[in-house]
């Protein structure tokens, strides 16, 4: 079975294309100007706030982790560490490194 789509193109962007394209726009280089165009000329200052702020308590919520999930590995009373906990503690300290990295950023900053 065929799916057909119809894409439109916002024809305010004609200008713009006919100058990347030096002449007559390709109808997918219309298209892709109004499918990308959402986030042109929008005030972004308070995403990278919000993105801050996200890392921040990303880091604070490893950090916790990282302090109190060592409790599980000897549960005592002939209890086993759950695999899940264990999974967690490896791979906790390889996923942190990159955001740390993100977090000292100077485009968030």
């Amino acid at each position: 079975m065929k799916t057909r789509i119809e894409l439109e193109y916002n024809p305010v962007f004609v200008g713009v294309a006919r100058r990347i394209a030096k002449g007559e726009p390709p109808l997918w280089l219309l298209i892709s100007l109004t499918h990308f165009s959402r986030g042109i000329g929008t005030d972004t200052s308070d995403v990278r706030k919000q993105f801050k702020n996200a890392i921040e308590r990303m880091h604070d919520a490893a950090d916790v982790l990282l302090k109190w999930l060592p409790i599980y590995q000897h549960p005592g009373f002939g209890l086993q560490c759950p695999d899940d906990v264990t999974f967690v503690l490896e791979a906790l300290p390889r996923i942190c490194r990159p955001s740390a990295l993100v977090g000292q950023n100077e485009l968030i900053a």
